[in-house]
């Protein structure tokens, strides 16, 4: 008994660019045969022989169905803000048997998972006990991800984000198309028109990144494609091999810098980082949490305390970390004055860095009950000015 795969699937393609999706669709049309469906099978049977040129046809209708199974997974994270992340959702709403979102719920207290299951019941929803902060988050997306075989794209992209499908699935061509692309993005703006992301570069001795075009106002800024050091992961496109040779997201970071992590990786595995600006994100930015609180600050400089010692050589870091000392206790208090929408006062941003060094320990990864033990800190050291 002979059988053919018959099945009728809408998803990406695994190599070929989504013009050939048609023409797949259109091959699978025209030769169907008139074949009974065995239940529970997914497949299609006929008791009668082929001929060689029917062979030859389910052998390129084969070929076609591998192709076929592939889709993109779009990741997107959720914290107590379900209203952001329904937006995000619907952004992506489109060609949904080609896309399918997951919604990774990091441990929220005000309903939201139940909220985004009944508003988006084909969105799967990944619920995690506690916030066990970005990378973390992400990271039980990519394992639900990699669990299942017809996803080969990944897409991060925060829940203050919105993007149409149509350009998720374009860069998702561009990944597949170029296998030497380990991460790509496109052009990030504020919804006031501002560039938020037009490129970036990684500055590995300072311990920071530089955007191109930050806060530039003008969708026609930064519109020559170009390989980059430093990638966001608030939008950002990889494929499931990329993952599997460079690994998940480095799990010591809370939130932020594993962004930097995940860039250096994949570059020294390889891989370029390819910035698109044809394909268009809008972020929010601060969707779940303000940059500014003392305890994001006091994150931000752990988690570039753990960067520099994981990639400055050996001999460097102390060096490094001496000079972060001398940063902290004169040019930094004098010098956040000028940071653009600074919150905090000069003796609180210090403080932020001071107790930063001082917790900071190799190896021990940043939880969100060390950031909640920070802000009571903060609060001690106010009430005793």
């Amino acid at each position: 008994m002979l059988r053919q795969v018959q099945q009728h699937k809408r998803a990406t393609l695994a190599s070929a660019p989504r013009a050939q999706r048609g023409e797949a669709e259109n091959l699978k049309k025209t030769h169907s045969p008139d074949v009974a469906t065995i239940a529970g099978q997914g497949r299609l049977i006929t008791d009668e022989p082929m001929s060689e040129s029917a062979q030859a046809q389910a052998s390129e209708l084969d070929r076609h169905e591998s192709v076929l199974q592939r889709k993109t997974a779009v990741l997107v994270l959720n914290w107590n803000n379900a209203a952001a992340t329904l937006t995000c959702l619907r952004s992506l709403q489109g060609d949904a048997g080609e896309l399918q979102a997951v919604a990774i719920d990091n441990g929220s207290r005000d309903g939201s998972p139940d909220v985004i299951a009944c508003a988006c019941p084909d969105v799967p929803v990944v619920r995690l006990p506690g916030n066990e902060g970005f990378a973390r988050g992400n990271n039980a997306g990519l394992r639900w991800v990699l669990e299942r075989g017809e996803y080969d794209v990944v897409v991060f992209l925060n829940n203050d984000a919105q993007i149409s499908a149509d350009d998720v699935l374009r860069a998702a061509d561009m990944v597949r198309s170029d296998h030497s692309i380990g991460l790509l993005t496109g052009k990030i703006l504020n919804p006031d028109g501002r560039l938020w992301y037009g490129g970036g570069r990684l500055r590995r001795w300072r311990g920071g990144v530089g955007i191109i075009g930050a806060r530039r106002q003008g969708r026609s800024q930064c519109d020559l494609a170009a390989d980059v050091t430093f990638i966001s992961l608030a939008f950002a496109v990889t494929r499931r091999d990329v993952i599997e040779h460079v690994g998940l997201l480095a799990d010591e970071y809370f939130f932020g810098q594993e962004e930097w992590d995940y860039s250096l990786r994949v570059r020294k595995s390889g891989y370029r980082l390819r910035y698109e600006p044809s394909i268009g994100c809008v972020h929010q930015s601060d969707g779940s949490h303000n940059n500014h609180a003392p305890e994001f600050v006091y994150n931000s400089y752990r988690n570039k305390l753990i960067f520099q010692q994981h990639y400055l050589p050996r001999w460097a870091f102390p060096l490094w970390r001496m000079v972060f000392v001398l940063y902290a206790h004169t040019i930094l208090p004098r010098t956040c004055i000028w940071l653009r929408g600074n919150r905090l006062s000069p003796r609180l941003l210090r403080f932020c860095a001071l107790e930063a060094l001082r917790d900071h320990t190799p190896g021990r990864r940043i939880e969100e009950a060390d950031l909640l033990e920070f802000r009571q800190r903060v609060k001690s050291s106010e009430r005793g000015r």
